[in-house]
């Protein structure tokens, strides 16, 4: 029963609240080498099986990402995190920064290897090896090297290149070469012997980052959370846990917490695989809501009850602000309040359309599968 688009037309202004778009000038894409048909997968959710993306920093954390390509967006940061290793088929900047110089930035103690990225890139590769764009410095950070050549495992030294003017258009293109000839091969790993950089060292937390403190609220949820590879943080040290969540990101919680099912009709990243599933297969959404929209409190919860079979709730929740909602609404809220998944703003009132957090969101879900 569709129920979905009814429960936010009984308060219009449900998808009103909308998350700020992307920094200007920052943009990211993401694409599967082995699914190249599904086309670039943006940062839509912000993260993805290995790897998050930060857009007010422009930065990219890898924590064990492979087969995928990277394309950035000016003047970018990629952080390795430590003991993982990353096997990306390639990585390219687009655009200057308006300030004239664009600069890529790597940091952390992980390893990166850029490696041929099978047909789908056969061309590129062969012309602007596996480390181009348009920036103009890389700043390899904590002990970082660089080396590469012409087939994986190559080990020699690699330079910048210097610019090509691409058939007259005035883009310019920096390559890695080697012997001339733009390296077909990366790696970017700690040098031998190499010291890393002085770091702050993260506050003592359960989750392990620097921003959930050992006694936050979401502290449990999200150690469970990135444990079960339902989400990643926002950086190698911070989850963002205040950050506000977008629909998009929501679906994908869910359905990554429900085992990641094979959607109706569904293929290419997480937030897209999600969304047909919600669709089609788990029922809680009858519309292609905006994925950059808020996800609201109510919103969520009846995704959840949903999903867990529409139980009914001994009781109905008695909040004043709830009464104009259907009753599929009124019965998901009664429901997770019952289970203790949630409790309402105050005494009298659920707040059913203020916006939720990430860290909210991951409590939710852990919560109800508690």
């Amino acid at each position: 029963m569709k129920k979905l688009a009814s429960l936010f037309l009984a308060l219009a202004l449900s998808l009103t609240l909308a998350v700020p778009s992307l920094a200007a000038g920052h943009r990211i894409y993401i694409q599967d080498i082995h699914n190249p048909d599904a086309g670039s997968l943006t940062s839509d959710g912000h993260t993805g099986d290995g790897w998050s993306y930060d857009e007010d920093t422009n930065t990219l954390t890898l924590s064990g990402a492979s087969d995928i390509d990277v394309t950035m967006n000016g003047s970018c940061t990629v952080v390795l995190t430590p003991g993982t290793v990353n096997a990306l088929s390639r990585f390219v900047v687009e655009d200057t920064d308006e300030s004239g110089k664009t600069v890529v930035t790597i940091k952390g103690t992980g390893e990166l290897r850029l490696q041929n990225g099978d047909w789908i890139f056969k061309d590129s590769v062969a012309k602007n090896g596996v480390f181009f764009g348009v920036f103009d410095e890389v700043k390899l950070q904590d002990g970082l090297s660089m080396t590469g050549g012409m087939k994986i495992g190559d080990s020699g030294a690699l330079t910048l290149g210097p610019k090509v003017d691409e058939k007259g258009t005035g883009w310019a293109t920096h390559a890695y070469l080697s012997g001339g000839v733009p390296a077909t091969y990366v790696r970017i790993a700690p040098a031998a012997g190499a010291k890393p950089a002085e770091t702050q060292k993260p506050a003592a937390s359960s989750s392990g980052f620097t921003d959930v403190a050992a006694n936050s609220p979401y502290a449990e949820a999200i150690k469970w959370a990135v444990s079960k590879k339902i989400t990643t943080g926002k950086t190698a040290t911070t989850f963002g846990p205040n950050d506000p969540c977008t629909i998009g990101q929501a679906n994908a919680f869910l359905w990554r917490s429900a085992g990641r099912p094979e959607p109706t009709n569904g293929y290419g990243n997480d937030i897209d695989m999600a969304e047909m599933w919600a669709l089609n297969d788990a029922g809680y959404m009858d519309r292609l809501d905006g994925r950059e929209d808020a996800c609201v409190r109510a919103w969520f919860i009846h995704a959840l009850w949903t999903t867990a079979g529409k139980p009914a709730a001994s009781k109905s929740a008695n909040f004043t602000d709830i009464a104009n909602l259907v009753d599929d609404g009124k019965a998901a809220i009664s429901w997770a309040v019952e289970k203790g998944i949630t409790t309402g703003k105050t005494a009298s009132t659920f707040g059913p359309f203020d916006p939720c957090t990430r860290g909210q969101i991951v409590t939710f879900l852990y919560r109800a599968v508690k």
